[in-house]
């Protein structure tokens, strides 16, 4: 099954990966994008949270997919993917 028509849906998009994310984060851009969804931000979380490196891509982020940033921790990700959220929120309304 695919996904369904998502015209000017906004959406966010993360994933979690043990090694490195590749290209899952484009996969999913791309599928949303033919189905007609507008991505306001994602992340990638993978064992940087535990050793304080992350990716994320989103409003006002300037680090492109795959790269690696400082977090700290699990609750640091979390934290940090709340705030990808808030803002996509703010974007939308």
């Amino acid at each position: 099954a695919g996904l369904p028509p998502l015209p000017g849906m906004p959406t966010v998009i993360y994933c979690t990966y043990a090694v490195a994310p590749k290209g899952t984060l484009g996969i999913m851009r791309e599928a949303l994008a033919r189905q007609g969804a507008v991505v306001l931000a994602e992340a990638a979380f993978g064992p940087g949270a535990r050793t304080g490196a992350a990716s994320r891509r989103g409003a006002g982020a300037t680090a492109r997919p795959g790269s690696r940033r400082g977090a700290g921790s699990a609750d640091g990700e979390l934290a940090r993917l709340a705030r990808v959220l808030e803002t996509a929120g703010a974007m939308t309304t």
